[in-house]
């Protein structure tokens, strides 16, 4: 697929560059309204907030080492007017700000007053490598999606906090299997990979005719 297939116009936008508004790289940008959200997720780790025009605006959610920041930022997505921001190394999804942890589930849903409603994708957290994905939400159609690290299956949310099965990618029987990212076999799967054996999803998107990934 080329890229005048998907896109009929491409515009650059320069972002303004004042100390409080720079950037190191541009991981991810969602642009909603008038606005564009910008991740960068290794020099300032952080989402950023500029207009379509790239005047700086603010910067999402309170970082540093306080038990109610976000310290290492390694995906968002924006969902009915709420940014949710994943902080994989913390096992802590913020809407803006400090969700409540849950051990051994990658996701939680909460109300206004951040009463834990729903416990979703169960994960012995202990268990597993912490392995940073270019992205592990989507949205599309006001639909969240989820996909769990290198897996091939992709989930659906519903605003009532139901998971289940969405799509599966077909990689013709090259699909990582969870047990190979479990913590002990760091030197087993870079080796594999390499030689083919397994195919890695660790970006995607989803459009009402395709699945990119």
């Amino acid at each position: 697929c080329l890229m005048h297939e998907l896109f009929d116009t491409v515009i650059a936008v320069r972002l303004e560059t004042t100390e409080e508004s720079l950037v190191g790289v541009v991981d991810k940008v969602i642009v909603v309204d008038s606005c564009m959200y910008v991740l960068d997720k290794f020099k300032t780790k952080s989402v950023k907030r500029f207009t379509l025009e790239g005047k700086y605006l603010n910067v999402i959610g309170q970082y540093g080492e306080g038990p109610e920041m976000q310290r290492e930022v390694t995906d968002f997505c924006i969902s009915e007017n709420e940014v949710l921001i994943l902080d994989q190394f913390q096992s802590k999804i913020f809407i803006n700000y400090h969700f409540p942890e849950i051990l051994n589930y990658s996701l939680w849903q909460t109300d206004s007053c951040f009463k834990v409603n729903n416990r979703l994708a169960y994960k012995e957290k202990e268990k597993y490598q912490n392995i940073l994905e270019r992205n592990s939400l989507a949205s599309f159609s006001d639909t969240l999606y989820y996909k769990k690290t290198w897996s091939d299956t992709i989930f659906s949310i519903s605003p009532e906090g139901e998971m289940k099965y969405e799509y599966i990618i077909d990689l013709n029987g090259k699909a990582v299997p969870q047990e190979l990212i479990r913590k002990g076999n760091e030197n087993i799967w870079p080796r594999e990979i390499e030689e083919g054996k397994y195919v890695i999803i660790d970006t995607y998107a989803i459009t009402s005719d395709y699945i990119y990934a």
